[in-house]
């Protein structure tokens, strides 16, 4: 018997042994010269935004992030404020609700600048939902700031 033994799909332990053959490595090779030689070169797949600017990408990412800071200190507002509806016990939880409300306006601020910026620099506008997503979480926190200061 030539060759080596290989095992099948479950192992030795069911016994199903395959003999592979010696030249399997010739017919390796073969295959591969073959397809080498019929594979035709594919066109690169494009990139999303390959014909924006790297500052325009910038500027998006930056966007983003101050979003996403922004969302972030909007929800650690809220769970403060239910935190303190639950315990009004609570002494220290009323300066983190101001820290992270304050936080999130001045976040909110950059991000509303940036939402200016990525819009006159972008060749291709953002989704209008997500603009429009932005905008208002972006707002919330300014405008709960400025309410507080006219009661």
């Amino acid at each position: 018997m030539i060759g080596r033994i290989v095992y099948g799909r479950f192992g030795r332990f069911f016994g199903q042994v395959i003999v592979a053959r010696n030249d399997f490595q010739e017919r390796k090779g073969a295959d591969v010269a073959k397809k080498q030689r019929t594979k035709k070169q594919q066109p690169a797949k494009p990139v999303l935004d390959a014909d924006e600017t790297r500052a325009s990408v910038a500027v998006t990412v930056a966007w983003m992030v101050s979003l996403t800071m922004t969302l972030v200190s909007v929800i650690c507002t809220l769970l403060a404020s239910w935190y303190m509806a639950a315990y009004p016990d609570s002494k220290r939880m009323p300066l983190f609700k101001d820290i992270m409300l304050s936080g999130g306006a001045l976040i909110g601020l950059i991000s509303l600048g940036l939402l200016v910026t990525a819009y006159r620099m972008r060749r291709h506008p953002p989704p209008t939902g997500l603009t429009v997503f932005a905008a208002c979480l972006a707002i919330a926190p300014v405008v709960t700031v400025v309410a507080r200061f006219w009661r």
